[in-house]
């Protein structure tokens, strides 16, 4: 379930960065050399000049992790999936055992921190690292108050982290809310 979310968030980036809805503000969040993003009606690229902007093909690498937390209850999964075509892949999760309300994050609608359970590895070729070692720690996301963009009624925000819960970066994430469920993820 968590992967089709993941499938849905980068249909929003490709068809967002097509220009299919309405940017939310000045620059392209998700372009960041500031290069021009616009393709022909087609959607080809294949006439612009190299360095223009335009994302790369697909090469079936991915490196990214996802969050769902259901507010109301205070509990969800984190879950990380790297793939390379030279191996060194990685698959988990984690439970979300708890989620408890943060004020310490100023750039932040909302944050919460998230106690992790035992890791759940399905897929470890070397890729794991870090995101291995994370069972039974408390990790720290928020949802920014600066909207990226808006696509099929959903409003999607910066995510910001934390260390420790107190001092707090933009990650270059993203985080949308629905009903009393919160997701976030890297790009």
């Amino acid at each position: 379930m968590i992967w089709s979310r993941i499938l849905i968030a980068l249909v929003f980036v490709a068809c967002t960065a097509c220009g299919s809805e309405e940017d939310a503000g000045g620059e392209n969040w998700w372009d960041e050399d500031g290069g021009d993003t616009t393709t022909d009606t087609t959607g080809s690229t294949d006439d612009k000049p190299e360095g223009s902007g335009d994302k790369p093909e697909d090469d079936g690498e991915k490196d990214g992790y996802m969050g769902q937390v259901d507010t109301s209850a205070g509990t969800g999964t984190f879950s990380y999936n790297k793939t390379q075509t030279s191996g060194g892949n990685c698959d988990l999760s984690y439970p979300v055992l708890s989620a408890t309300a943060l004020e310490t994050c100023d750039a932040c609608s909302f944050a919460w921190a998230l106690e992790l359970g035992e890791v759940s590895i399905t897929t470890d070729t070397g890729g794991c690292g870090d995101f291995s070692s994370h069972s039974n720690t408390t990790r720290y996301y928020g949802q920014g108050s600066t909207l990226l963009a808006e696509f099929e009624g959903i409003s999607y925000y910066e995510l910001y982290e934390s260390g420790e819960g107190t001092s707090w970066m933009n990650n270059g994430g993203f985080s949308w809310t629905t009903n009393a469920t919160w997701d976030f993820g890297s790009k």
